[in-house]
């Protein structure tokens, strides 16, 4: 990801509503009096933000462009994004990443994003857990433990299963200043690995390119050389304290305050409805059924509970496109085995 720099080419940003694509928007709009703003939203309410951004764009004067991640959108694109990592990629949120990219490259060539602020100014919910034994593994893996044991066979699951760890152990980190250290890790990980690869991916494979001004060396160094109690309220259990002071002029009260939503996507609603026979074809007749580490009994039990285990399904969905592409000879066994099926 490229820091932020003035451009010379057509310009927006990607706005969720929340605190960080809001800064950069309302910053962007003091320098620029008028830019496409995109934002995507869900049919299914319980996921959209619908609300905050446009309150965001009635406060500025903007005219958000929203564009609607469906189920249908996944099918037909899910096999081109997957390829787009050149290795399994397990983030759901790369579908609708990908979906606003495709729209917003029709009319411009840069997206700013509001990327690097959690990591940098403690935003995650996940940095105030109190409990140092909390199981990372069964709380973040995208399939944990129990699931891992239905779904592997026996003598695979034998040879790979993990033993609980606690955040020290997991992070690397101190429990002295546990806070901190997870921020620091995730800038070295999860940042780079996860959320600018994502980005990077997603619009670069349209052709968009995506800055993200909070990775700016100046706005980064502020943030690692700011004191834990300018960065937290330990009070709220909430972090981005400074952000919020140093914004709060220019954004909604409502945005201000309100609590972190993350970009989640309604895979359990659409595997079960819309999604159902094609995630059902592709666990049970797919590349998974000739690898010889899975369950036919685990995955169909994932079949009949797809609300329950919509994130490992996910990630068996986005194993099973990769090792079929990479795979000539999976790809024929695939073809081969839904056609007798």
């Amino acid at each position: 990801m490229r820091q932020c720099s003035i451009s010379d080419k057509p310009i927006g940003a990607f706005l969720s509503g929340g605190l960080d694509s809001s800064t950069i928007v309302a910053l962007l709009k003091e320098v620029k009096e008028s830019f496409p703003v995109y934002s995507i939203d869900w049919k299914e309410e319980d996921y959209s933000e619908g609300f905050y951004h446009k309150l965001l764009c009635q406060s500025l004067d903007l005219h958000p462009k929203i564009v609607y991640c469906t189920s249908k959108f996944m099918a037909q694109y899910f096999d081109h994004i997957v390829s787009l990592y050149g290795e399994p990629f397990g983030d759901e949120s790369m579908i609708p990443t990908h979906c606003i990219a495709r729209r917003a490259k029709e009319e411009v060539d840069v997206v700013l994003t509001g990327d690097g602020a959690d990591e940098f100014f403690h935003g995650y919910e996940r940095y105030f857990f109190e409990d140092p034994t909390a199981d990372y593994v069964d709380t973040f893996a995208p399939i944990d433990r129990s699931t891992w044991k239905l779904i592997f066979k026996k003598e695979f699951y034998d040879q790979t299963v993990r033993s609980p760890l606690d955040y020290s152990t997991e992070w690397k980190v101190s429990k002295e200043h546990t806070l901190r250290d997870r921020s620091l890790s995730d800038l070295l990980s999860y940042l780079p690995d996860d959320i600018l690869l994502k980005v990077d991916r997603a619009t670069m494979g349209v052709g968009l390119e995506a800055r993200a001004p909070f990775l700016m060396q100046e706005v980064t160094s502020m943030a690692l050389s700011a004191s834990l109690e300018q960065l937290q309220e330990r009070s709220k259990m909430r972090g981005k304290k400074l952000l919020r002071e140093a914004v709060r002029e220019l954004l909604p009260k409502g945005i201000l305050l309100r609590k972190k939503q993350g970009f989640g996507v309604p895979l359990g609603e659409w595997f079960q409805k819309d999604l159902h026979l094609w995630m059902k074809e592709r666990l049970l007749y797919g590349a998974l059924n000739q690898m010889g580490w899975f369950s036919k009994k685990g995955l169909e039990i994932l079949c009949t509970s797809p609300g329950r285990y919509s994130r490992a399904i996910f990630n068996l969905l986005v194993l099973e496109s990769w090792m079929r592409k990479n795979d000539p000879l999976q790809n024929n066994v695939y073809r081969a085995s839904v056609a007798v099926n």
